[in-house]
Order: C-alpha cells, then sequence, then structure tokens
C-alpha cells in the first residue's frame, strides 16, 4: 500500500533511483567520447543490473477466483491500481465443471470484479487486445496455459495452488500464494470491516 503511493501505477515503467520517478524510455546520446544513458527523467543510468521496472498486473488463478478472494482482498485495500487479467480461457474451463456452484462462484467473482472496475479500484484486461488464442485442446492443462498467460502477460501469478506456486517460481514468475485454509478467513475478515 505504501509503495502504490510512492509509485505511480505505469506497467513496466522504469524506477529512477535518483529521484523516484518512472518513465518508459531511455535514450543514449555522445558526450565528449562517451555514450551516455539517461532516462526521461534526466538522470543517468548505466544500463547495469538491476534495473528496477514495477509491475501493476496480477492473474488470478481459477480457484483464487471460485474463492471470491480476489474480490473480497480488493474491498480490504489490497490489489488497489491493478489490472487484473481474465482471460477467457478461464470461462472455457469453468463451463467444463460438473455442477453449477463453482460455475456460479466464478460468474459471481466476475460480477464483483466489474464492480470494483467501475468504482475505479482496478482495471480488468480480457486479452481481448492481445493476439491469443487457446487451443480448446489445452482445456485439461489449465495450470501450463495459466502459467504461458502468466509469462505472455508478464503478471503476477495470485495462486491457492501449491503445485502451480512451485511451477511459477521454477519459471521464476513473480506469484502471490494464498492458502486454501485461508479463504474463509479471508470472507469473515471482509465481512467484519465491510458489513
Amino acid at each position: 500500500m505504501i509503495f502504490s503511493r510512492i509509485f505511480p501505477s505505469k506497467h513496466n515503467a522504469i524506477w529512477c533511483p535518483e529521484c523516484k520517478d518512472t518513465f518508459l524510455a531511455i535514450e543514449g546520446d555522445i558526450e565528449g567520447l562517451d555514450i551516455v544513458f539517461k532516462g526521461e527523467c534526466g538522470h543517468k543510468t548505466n544500463l547495469q543490473p538491476p534495473i528496477f521496472m514495477l509491475t501493476d498486473r496480477v492473474l488470478p488463478d481459477i480457484n483464487i477466483l471460485v474463492s471470491k478472494s480476489l474480490s473480497r482482498l480488493v474491498e480490504l485495500g489490497y490489489f488497489n491500481g491493478f489490472e487484473v487479467v481474465f482471460p477467457e480461457f478461464i470461462l472455457d474451463v469453468v463451463d467444463r465443471f460438473k455442477g453449477s456452484s463453482r460455475k456460479d462462484a466464478v460468474s459471481v467473482e466476475l460480477n464483483n470484479l466489474r464492480d470494483l472496475e467501475k468504482k475505479g479500484k482496478i482495471k480488468i484486461n480480457n486479452l481481448s487486445t492481445l493476439p491469443i488464442k487457446v487451443d480448446p485442446s489445452n482445456l485439461g492443462e489449465e495450470d501450463r496455459v495459466i502459467l504461458e498467460l502468466v509469462q505472455l502477460t508478464n503478471s503476477i501469478l495470485v495462486t491457492s495452488d501449491k503445485i502451480l506456486k512451485d511451477r511459477a517460481i521454477v519459471q521464476e514468475r513473480p506469484t502471490v500464494y494464498i492458502s486454501p485454509d485461508t479463504f474463509g478467513k479471508i470472507k469473515m475478515i471482509e465481512k467484519v470491516r465491510n458489513p
């Protein structure tokens, strides 16, 4: 929360450690007999690692959506200002579930997230602007496809699946893990704080 107030929310913006501003472009110029690289803020950068980039994009897995935990966490003040990636692929997977309770839960969560978007708390990206077509034959391999989408969209994975978390970490993707044991507690906290 403190960092979101310090840093503007430009996805993949580069952070200047000198002025604490963010920018998207670095320009190279000649100064004397040297090449100098400067950010849009005007400060020099040596183009040596690490270069700090900011991200404001999360992609929740199906369990997080079924539990409706993401919208509850946004209501509690977490993930505010983030872009939530909600690919249509997730709806294709959910549509294959037997019984309606999990389908209904995801539908309710999507509506909750839309309401939060209307309030200006989050943004939703359904990937319609990206040239992504998921092969329907991959519907049984949702973890693999979700990891591909996380990688492609440069998102932080939000999951309650330990194996998916481990796979994401092996692929060096930032991950927020929420234990399924805490879903009920998150619901209770949200009800108490926002009656």
